[in-house]
């Protein structure tokens, strides 16, 4: 009977276990929706800003600016949420590389700084050799 009793338990521990993971899974494809969604409407808010500004005869129901902004204040709402060690997972390189210059488009020093600081700290890049370095030509090792 108390075999019966133990095997019940560990059954129930990993149903628990199993449907713990299958949230996690189902919250983080949720964040990662939500983040493909945000570079979409960045997307949409440049497009809407080119219309705009060339006056294009292209019909719109948004003005560039308002989706703008509630993209940012999303992006914000994303970055903090998220703990520092996951961030670069879901705010991949490619999504920094399509969006900065849309965010450049609104002139916004602050945002665009920011979003440039974000992706150097999420994405660092390795420092680039001196070229100067060799050129004196001379020969010589380095320690």
């Amino acid at each position: 009977m108390k075999k019966l009793v133990y095997l019940l338990s560990f059954t129930v521990l990993g149903v628990q276990v199993a449907a713990q993971e299958k949230r996690s899974n189902r919250e983080q494809m949720a964040i990662e929706v939500q983040v493909d969604m945000l570079q979409h409407r960045l997307g949409i808010a440049g497009d809407l800003y080119k219309v705009q500004k060339y006056q294009l005869p292209v019909q719109v129901t948004e003005k560039a600016e308002t989706v703008f902004a509630s993209c940012m204040e999303t992006y914000k709402q994303l970055y903090t949420s998220l703990p520092e060690a996951e961030r670069a997972s879901f705010f991949k390189e490619d999504f920094y590389i399509s969006v900065i210059p849309v965010v450049q488009y609104f002139r916004t020093p602050e945002y665009a700084s920011m979003m440039i600081a974000h992706k150097n700290a999420l994405h660092p890049r390795p420092e680039a050799p001196d070229p100067k370095h060799h050129e004196a030509g001379g020969d010589h090792t380095h320690n």
